[in-house]
């Protein structure tokens, strides 16, 4: 294979991009060119004070998928990874930045061609390797081929190819920058040998005993709950309450369906098929006749005319058939037309014997007519023109006998919980033009709706009133909780078995209990009476422990003996290992945390 050969490899051609990203640019730009260009607006991202631009992603984008790797279904779902991989790109750049973390040339051109260490990076390899199907081999070319097809490419004016290897370059230097990164971060985070010694405890640590848990629903004494104490734990606890901004719609929905006039019709022109008709051949200048479904010599040909189904023969035996003939109307071997669903059915029985009959079919599906449209239509807007402002959905509901759907939204969701996608009622909902209870119609494939926005949260903690009632539980159950301790300090007892008969309740067992368990006994997730578990003095039962809606008394029994190893290096590598996991998936969360992020992607798609 030539060096020219090189160069042509990949295939993309300019035009094919120039096309790609103007249809997207006028489709995903101009469709919503109101809200952009009249508020002047062209930054998609902006992180820490840099911008990235819909142009520049866009063309990034289309770029990708126009080198035929990317399966076009699959273009949002790689908008969304390359969205991310630009906030990812700007969170780390100042980072990068200030750690001095720095990836050389040598090491650069080692990921391209492999020339010194022969880890040549996937992208690079795939890139520079593609497929010969004269020799039904990957060809592999060396480091100095390599070089010579950069030296080709790289003054080439517009040369896509060079865009995918530029755009190749920079994701390995990104990605060796971020791991070297990564890594000085996970070098500071060490396990000692006395912290391999605690985990090895906790691990292998097991534990026996009893327990009693008496639910707060015991305590039977009426609670008083102030609104000042609500207000104050509301105050104290906001971090607990935080919301995504969201917005609630109602809708309604009238299906276009066909009217009985249109399935009367469609029966009709079933009907007329039935029988053969006399036809003018004007070629002849003489009447013919044409043969219809009850007497045409080539049948599979008939419904390929005519139906919206294939010619299928249908076997079903003489019993079934004697059943079926009591329901249908069969005349000269035709079963008269009947509807199933949306679909008028007629068959023809093409052959009888003593154990079955065979029949073909010829279906018609039925859409409305554009009578029944027009009047579905009118309809709709009659109610919206009628309800200004629905303000009362249930009254509405019960109006016009229609059953409301109630749906949570978020600014980038894609799809509707029983309508599908459906970006257009998304960005309705969101749109600071949209009122409140001001209805909205919309016309989808198979229906129209009335969707009407019910309610708008933008804060970043939910309202007071959105939590009031959880919050006036809890505060509930702390006070009973304190309650039964009160009344349990009152109580004179030497065992658990005791306290639990005066409160009807079991004694329940926890046997072999493990110190990084989070699930205790029979009550689930505790894993705070877990630690107090462990915690608490052999045979010696507790003071009582408050959970969130119950209090618990332990009386730990035994703990098995432990032996230990000589050596903490397995346990040692084994925190380092959960280290490392918690670096790779807490670091990105942890530099958001410290930059200002602008996510414009609502305004563009």
């Amino acid at each position: 294979m030539t060096l020219n050969d090189i160069r042509n490899k990949s295939g993309l051609v300019i035009l094919v991009i120039g096309v790609a990203m103007l249809g997207f640019l006028l489709t995903d730009l101009f469709s919503s060119g109101t809200q952009i260009f009249q508020k002047n607006q062209s930054t998609l991202l902006t992180v820490g004070g840099e911008d990235v631009s819909i142009i520049e992603f866009t063309n990034e984008l289309e770029e990708m998928m126009a080198t035929g790797r990317i399966d076009p279904s699959q273009r949002n779902t790689r908008r969304d990874l390359l969205f991310d991989q630009k906030k990812e790109d700007l969170l780390f750049a100042n980072a990068l930045k200030q750690s001095g973390v720095h990836v050389g040339v040598d090491e650069i051109w080692d990921l391209i061609s492999g020339e010194y260490t022969g880890n040549q990076s996937e992208k690079f390899r795939i890139f520079f390797s593609p497929y010969n199907p004269e020799t039904n081999e990957q060809e592999v070319y060396s480091p100095e081929l390599i070089e010579d097809w950069i030296n080709l490419n790289k003054d080439i004016v517009n040369n896509p190819n060079w865009r995918v290897y530029e755009r190749y370059k920079n994701d390995e230097l990104r990605g060796r920058q971020i791991s070297k990164y990564s890594n000085l971060i996970k070098k500071a985070l060490y396990a000692t040998k006395y912290d391999a010694q605690i985990y090895f405890k906790n691990k292998n640590q097991l534990t026996s005993g009893k327990y009693v848990y008496i639910p707060v629903a015991k305590e039977l004494s009426s609670i008083s709950i102030s609104e000042k104490e609500i207000k104050q734990y509301y105050k104290n606890n906001k971090l607990t309450f935080s919301n995504s901004p969201y917005r609630e719609i109602n809708y309604f929905t009238f299906n276009i369906k066909p009217s009985d006039q249109d399935k009367n019709d469609k029966n009709d022109e079933m009907l007329a098929l039935i029988s053969d008709k006399n036809v003018f051949n004007a070629r002849t200048n003489l009447k013919e006749i044409e043969f219809g479904f009850e007497n045409t010599d080539n049948i599979e040909n008939f419904i390929s005319d005519y139906g919206d189904n294939k010619y299928e023969i249908i076997s079903m035996s003489q019993v079934d058939f004697q059943d079926f003939k009591n329901k249908k109307n069969i005349e000269n071997n035709i079963i008269q037309p009947y509807f199933e669903k949306n679909i008028c059915k007629m068959g023809r029985i093409i052959n009888t014997s003593i154990d079955s009959v065979d029949v073909v079919y010829l279906e018609m599906n039925i859409y409305p007519s554009e009578a029944t449209l027009n009047t579905l239509y009118g309809d709709v807007y009659k109610i919206i023109n009628s309800n200004k402002k629905i303000d009362d959905i249930n009254k509405f509901s019960d109006d016009y006998s229609i059953r409301p759907r109630e749906v949570k939204l978020e600014k980038m969701d894609e799809s509707i919980p029983g309508l599908g996608l459906n970006r257009e009622i998304v960005k309705w909902a969101f749109d600071t033009e949209t009122n409140l209870y001001v209805p909205k119609f919309f016309e989808l494939e198979d229906k129209y709706i009335i969707v009407v926005l019910s309610n708008i949260l933008e804060d970043e903690t939910k309202p007071i009133e959105m939590v009031y009632d959880d919050i006036k539980l809890i505060l509930e159950n702390r006070k009973k909780g304190n309650l039964l301790v009160d009344k349990i300090g009152n109580l004179k007892y030497n065992t658990l078995e005791e306290l639990a008969n005066h409160f009807d309740v079991e004694v329940k067992r926890v046997n072999g209990l493990s110190m990084n368990s989070d699930i205790f006994g029979d009550e689930g997730y505790h894993p705070d009476v877990v630690g107090a578990f462990f915690g608490s003095l052999n045979a010696k039962i507790s003071d009582p422990i408050i959970a969130n809606e119950g209090v618990f008394l332990i009386n730990k029994e035994k703990e098995n003996p432990i032996n230990y190893p000589t050596s903490f290096n397995r346990e040692q590598q084994e925190i380092n290992n959960r280290y490392n996991l918690q670096v790779d998936r807490l670091l990105f969360d942890a530099l958001q945390g410290d930059e200002e992020i602008v996510d414009n992607r609502f305004n563009f798609y």
